[in-house]
């Protein structure tokens, strides 16, 4: 193999890997840092991408926007139907309220990340614990965001196929949007 044939297929690799994570998230100048950085070191980034499951969103805001979009999608597949009783105006606004009260939380908690992150201090046990903290509410906001999201368009896509006779999954899904949602309304 010619060292011409292998820094194509290294590029080519490094170009599909920041391709696939701008796919994934929002266009923003950093996300596009971030394409450009894994283009050149993709085979240390993909084994930490691939085991970390499905990529958040870049922001809280994005899975905000999914799920207002999805369930706007979903109202209007359901219209006209018998489902359309399933989602009422008032639950996918009270859903997209509840995820915008989580998005601000967690635009709060990474404020605060960046804050402690970027304070010269020595580092201390109260410090490290403080960190972890953060860091442990950021995960799980984020991961009930992209939940959230993700089943929003779940229920999109099967009031989509309820039109034309094919949506069994939709009482079901509908209920666990609704479970989420008050989860994390007493969270």
């Amino acid at each position: 193999m010619t060292a011409l044939v292998l820094a194509s297929s290294y590029g080519a690799i490094g170009v599909a890997c920041a391709g696939w994570l701008l796919l994934r998230g929002e266009r923003t100048p950093a996300a596009w840092v971030g394409a450009l950085a894994v283009t050149l070191v993709w085979p240390l980034w993909m084994p930490f991408a691939l085991s970390a499951g499905p990529l958040p969103s870049s922001s809280p805001r994005a899975a905000e926007r999914r799920v207002a979009r999805a369930l706007a999608r979903a109202r209007e597949a359901a219209r006209g139907t018998p489902r359309e009783a399933l989602l009422s105006e008032k639950d996918s606004e009270r859903i997209v309220s509840e995820v915008a009260r989580i998005a601000r939380r967690l635009d709060l908690v990474e404020s605060e990340l960046a804050a402690l992150n970027g304070a010269v201090a020595e580092p201390s046990a109260v410090r490290d614990r403080q960190l972890a903290r953060l860091r442990g509410l950021a995960l799980a906001d984020g991961r009930a965001l992209e939940e959230l999201a993700e089943r929003s368009e779940l229920l999109a896509t099967e009031l989509a196929l309820a039109r034309f006779g094919e949506g069994d999954e939709v009482v079901r899904l509908v209920a666990e949007l609704g479970a989420r949602v008050e989860a994390l309304a007493t969270s």
